[in-house]
């Protein structure tokens, strides 16, 4: 683990911990993924919200509160989990001792 850095910094990588280049390493291979289907699904929301047929009007207020929830789980996905997870791996749990 302690030649890692000098390694990584030799081949052209970040030198940063392991688990932080892990982490953003694993978010960056998720994007793709995670943005074609929230586009799918947001391409079908949105015609949903903009439908003007008889009986479209509970489906609009279903419609909104997806399009948000959708936002807002890629941005979870994409960004804050591997943040926090890249903290907690840092810092370390303390161990409980018995």
């Amino acid at each position: 683990m302690l030649f890692a850095p000098k390694i990584r910094k030799k081949d052209g990588l970040s030198p940063l911990p392991i688990s932080t280049t892990r982490s953003w390493t694993g978010a960056v291979e998720r994007v793709r993924p995670k943005m074609m289907t929230v586009a799918a699904i947001m391409a079908g929301l949105l015609l949903v919200q903009w439908s003007r047929g008889v009986g479209s009007e509970p489906m609009q207020r279903i419609a909104v509160p997806m399009i948000g929830g959708m936002g807002s789980s890629t941005l979870l996905t994409v960004i804050v989990i591997p943040a926090i997870y890249a903290l907690i791996k840092e810092k370390g749990l303390p161990r409980i001792r018995r």
